[in-house]
């Protein structure tokens, strides 16, 4: 029971990973910059955070 925990914990820290990778892909393919999401949550939810 408790390899199949292991495994389960592995294998969503891989797709963490993976996720991760695909969104940096996606910024360097349309040249936004982590300043730029920066901004875009601040504009965006702004009324939230405060």
């Amino acid at each position: 029971m408790t390899n199949f925990n292991e495994k389960n914990k592995k294998g969503g820290f891989l797709q963490i990973i993976v996720l991760i990778l695909i969104a940096l892909f996606i910024m360097k393919y349309s040249n936004v910059t982590v300043s730029d999401l920066v901004l875009w949550f601040k504009t965006t939810f702004g009324d939230v955070l405060r």
